[in-house]
């Protein structure tokens, strides 16, 4: 099995954000968000929130 990271760097932003937000450890998704200076509770949305955005300006939609 190849590292987390390695698998990370393959991944699209919204599935990279699905991976994230399906973790079942709360305690996992707060390792990943502390170094973030933020807490899980604030980083699931504010990456889906990016997500969006994301979409939305390489579709050429209005934001």
């Amino acid at each position: 099995m190849p590292p987390v990271w390695m698998v990370a760097e393959m991944m699209l932003f919204g599935q990279l954000s699905r991976w994230y937000s399906s973790l079942a450890d709360c305690s996992l998704r707060n390792r990943i968000a502390v170094p973030l200076g933020l807490t899980e509770t604030v980083l699931v949305p504010f990456v889906r929130h990016l997500v969006d955005v994301r979409n939305i300006c390489a579709h050429h939609g209005r934001l």
